[in-house]
Parts: structure tokens; sequence; C-alpha cells
């Protein structure tokens, strides 16, 4: 039973911080996409071609390199 009040807590909370993003405009949007593009493009990964680099990479790539985990 805590287990599925759990889940609908989290559920929750995902609905809410998407809500937030959306709310959030879209300069600061767009500032945060070139911030991971730019973090997924330096350093080890410098010989990245940008047009070729994934959504998915990037994501990865930046949670790697500030060390964020969910």
């Amino acid at each position: 039973m805590w287990l599925d009040r759990r889940y609908l807590v989290n559920r929750q909370l995902d609905k809410l911080k998407w809500w937030l993003a959306d709310k959030l405009p879209n300069t600061i949007k767009m500032r945060v996409f070139m911030l991971i593009v730019g973090r997924a493009t330096t350093g080890k990964y410098s010989n990245t071609i940008v047009p070729d680099l994934t959504a998915m990479e990037a994501i990865k790539r930046w949670e790697d390199a500030v060390g964020f985990r969910n």
C-alpha cells in the first residue's frame, strides 16, 4: 500500500516539474539548452559534431559532467 502511495506522490511531483518547466520563459529554456549542448561538446567530447549529437546523449553527458543523479 505504501508503494502505491509513493508512486502516486512521485507521479504528482513529476507532473508539477513538467508544469513548472512549461511555464518558464522561452529565453530560459533556450539558455538551458545551450548550456547542456555546450557541456556535451567540450572537454573529452570536443571532437563531437553538434548536428550528430542526439538530445538523450547530450543529457547523459551533462549528467555525467555535473554529477547529477535523479
